[in-house]
């Protein structure tokens, strides 16, 4: 799996949102 990528991309996006 490729945990570690999901989970930066989601910190991206969250932190691109607010």
């Amino acid at each position: 799996g490729r945990v570690y990528v999901i989970n930066k991309i989601k910190k991206r996006f969250k932190a691109r949102q607010g």
